[in-house]
Parts: structure tokens; sequence; C-alpha cells
């Protein structure tokens, strides 16, 4: 978002300077009034009298040659430009690359606990057929225990598994 407003920023700004040196027109004016008060004595008591003065200007001035700073000023803003459109392209990989990655990892995880849920299947049949060898004769009753010690194993990383799918 910040890379989108930066271009959009960059883009608004870069159209109002020109390569050419005739669009620097300026006009100014100026005015001025001024009273100046004089006091003079009579004899019947004071008197005072003003006198006002106005002046004004009014100025064109047209440049005729910048010697390259509105070109500069130009080639600047499309610089800046261009560096903001390969910021956006390159957040826009950016952002690609990590929702991307956690896909993957989100897949990867799920993958991890499909083998957990298989292997605690598994160990949990091993446990079965230990049981039935041991009810056959054939099993001793430490196989049995190491079955029920693989499997709780097994149930143990199923829930760290589970736990690790987000």
């Amino acid at each position: 978002e910040d890379a989108k407003l930066n271009l959009k920023t960059i883009a608004a700004d870069a159209p109002i300077v020109s390569k050419t040196p005739w669009t620097s027109l300026e006009l100014t004016g100026d005015a001025a009034y001024s009273v100046a008060s004089e006091q003079s004595r009579h004899l019947d008591g004071l008197e005072f009298s003003s006198d006002g003065t106005f002046s004004g200007s009014l100025s064109l001035g047209v440049l005729l040659y910048d010697f390259g700073r509105n070109n500069a000023a130009a080639e600047a803003a499309s610089e800046d430009l261009i560096a903001a459109e390969l910021n956006l392209v390159e957040t826009g990989f950016l952002v690609f690359e990590e929702v991307a990655g956690a896909y993957f990892t989100v897949q990867e995880k799920s993958a991890l606990l499909e083998v957990a849920i298989t292997n605690e299947f598994e160990y949990a049949e091993h446990l079965r057929r230990a049981r039935d060898l041991l009810d056959a004769g054939e099993a001793q009753m430490l196989d049995v225990t190491r079955a029920r010690l693989d499997l709780s194993q097994a149930k143990e990383l199923t829930v760290a598994a589970s736990n690790n799918v987000t």
C-alpha cells in the first residue's frame, strides 16, 4: 500500500515540471500609498495638513534560457516516477513470495500431520498384533509394552503436528 501511495504521489507531481524553458512567465505587481503629515502653526491655533503620495510598479519576466534547470527537474521527476514504479513491482514480488512461502509452509505442515496420523494408525495396528500374539503365546509382555510406548509416542507426535498446523 505504501508503494502504491508513493507512486500516485510522484505521478501526480511529475506532469507539473516541463522540459521547455518557455513555461516560466512571471508577472508581478506592487502598489504603495504613503501619507506625510506636516504641522503648521498659526496664531489662532494649530493646523495640520497632509500630503499623500502613491507609487506603483508592474513587471513582467520571461526566462529566456535556464541553463538546464527545468530539464534537470523534469528528468529528476521522471526518474522518481520510474523508481516508484520499480519499487511497486518489487513490493508485489515480495508479497507474492511471502504468500507463496506461507502457503507451502501450511501444505508442508498439513502433510506432516497426515504422516503423524498414519504413523499413529500403524502403531495402533502394531499394538493389536502384539496383543494377539501375546494371547496366542508367541510374544512376550515386553513386546506389548514396547508397542504401547510406540503408540503413545506416535500420539504425542500427532498432537505436536496438529498444533503446528495453522
